[in-house]
């Protein structure tokens, strides 16, 4: 009997082409008979478009967070023999250019596609932002930013959400000098736009998009004066990994993890359990903090709700997730070759007034700071695209209050209140990435290719 089903898969940066690779993947291995199906790609900027992560970034600076057999979980050999084809050098036990992954993932979808299609799905693509409108408890309409109807009805349990961060929240005052000298986000910005002699620009924050400012931006290091702020000045340290003791993958929690009484006794359990899977498998402090950092949603499920939330606003949790990401070298002596000013405090926006000249005055510590240019550098929102904000408004979404992320079920996907399935940040708590995700996208590929009937020709039916 042929199944209709039609898919609404929103977000087309990462996750999205994930999910069509394992979907096309499964379909090839039991030879489904997709006709009916209806599959619609929803992304403004269309599917594999990279986003942040893999579209967006200076090709000389910014590196994956993964060796490269790990970046194609679907088929371990694919991401290196793609390097291979294509002339481009790699090492096992290095981390290549962000901006080489793009293409292989944009090759993989466009080949996933043609598979599918192969099966008898129906692919399209809407270039659209759009929204979910709920119309009961099974059913929503998915409409587009003028409110038309994109998707008619479409069952809840058929909306596919690959969504990744939202707009930055922090600073709203600020806001008010956006385009006058102050700058609400690093990756909407024209970095070339800031004025970059004799200037001085203060860094709201020092983690990974500090470096991204400091990498793009084309202005003479010594002719400008840097201040930044950040609590314990995270992200300054070294994290340069070009050369590991090894890159094999560790099990961070070979023991069941206790339940601890406060976050201080969880922060010194895990600093142990660390240093110790370190050693048992001669690994780097990278490689252990990845690897704890992927597995730590799990880990604070067995914590109590105000243990759980304290360790996720932890230094312990915040320097895990620091040390798991790769920064070149030149990523690091690029920042340094400012004369940086670093306070170790977070912003507070309300120390700001504005002189009649048009500059910025900093009150820190009963003392006057003038500053031309504020750049927002603290990243991105992880429940605050618009989407999200959505649902939760409609009640078909609530947040985890041990998580900070939205609630699900048993399978780590499939949201409370409306079995919407979510994946990415907005239900992930660790490090966000391909080799991360996989482990949500598999079952669910697999239970959305179930529903499909196999395709009888060909298949050898002696069991016997």
């Amino acid at each position: 009997m042929k199944i209709s089903k039609t898919y609404a898969l929103a977000g087309g940066g990462a996750v999205g082409p994930l999910l069509l690779i394992y979907l096309a993947k499964f379909a090839a291995e039991r030879r489904s008979d997709l006709s009916g199906h209806n599959f619609n790609l929803i992304d403004p900027k269309g599917f594999a478009n990279g986003g942040i992560a893999f579209g967006e970034c200076n090709e000389n600076y910014h590196r994956l967070n993964s060796v490269p057999k790990e970046m194609s979980p679907w088929d371990v050999p694919e991401y290196p023999r793609y390097l291979e084809s294509r002339g481009i050098g790699f090492c096992p036990n290095t981390f290549n250019k962000r901006a080489d992954y793009r293409p292989f993932l944009q090759q993989k979808t466009a080949q996933a596609i043609e598979v599918l299609r192969d099966h008898g799905a129906h692919i399209a693509h809407i270039f659209e932002k759009i929204d979910i409108a709920g119309i009961d408890n099974e059913r929503a309409h998915i409409i587009d930013e003028r409110g038309h109807i994109v998707i008619n009805a479409a069952n809840l349990n058929d909306i596919k959400l690959c969504v990744g961060y939202g707009p930055n929240e922090n600073f709203p005052h600020l806001q008010n000098f956006q385009g006058e000298g102050y700058f609400h986000s690093v990756y909407d910005t024209d970095i070339n736009a800031i004025k970059s002699e004799d200037t001085t620009i203060a860094l709201l924050g020092l983690n990974a998009a500090a470096y991204d400012f400091t990498n793009a931006y084309l202005g003479n290091p010594h002719s400008t004066n840097l201040v930044t702020f950040s609590k314990n000045r995270a992200g300054l340290g070294i994290r340069n990994v070009s050369i590991e003791k090894s890159e094999i993958s560790t099990n961070p929690f070979a023991h069941n993890i206790p339940q601890f009484s406060n976050s201080i006794e969880m922060e010194s359990w895990i600093y142990n359990a660390m240093q110790e899977t370190k050693e048992r498998n001669n690994v780097s402090q990278r490689r252990v903090a990845l690897d704890f950092a992927a597995h730590i949603k799990d880990a604070l499920k067995a914590q109590t709700s105000s243990v759980a939330r304290e360790f996720i606003k932890s230094a312990t949790l915040a320097a895990i997730k620091t040390a798991a990401t790769p920064l070149p070298l030149i990523s690091h002596q690029k920042m340094a070759s400012f004369s940086a000013q670093h306070y170790a405090q977070n912003f507070d926006e309300h120390c700001v007034s504005r002189t009649k000249s048009g500059q910025f005055k900093l009150n820190i510590d009963n003392q006057d700071i003038l500053v031309d240019t504020l750049v927002n550098a603290t990243g991105h929102g992880r429940l605050n695209n618009p989407v999200i904000v959505s649902l939760l408004n409609q009640g078909l979404a609530r947040i985890d209050e041990k998580l900070g992320t939205l609630e699900t079920d048993a399978t780590g996907y499939n949201l409370l209140d409306s079995n919407i399935s979510c994946i990415g940040p907005t239900t992930h708590q660790g490090i966000d990435g391909i080799e991360s995700f996989a482990k949500y996208v598999e079952p669910l590929a697999l239970e959305m290719i179930s529903i499909a009937p196999a395709q009888l020709s060909g298949l050898n039916l002696d069991c016997g």
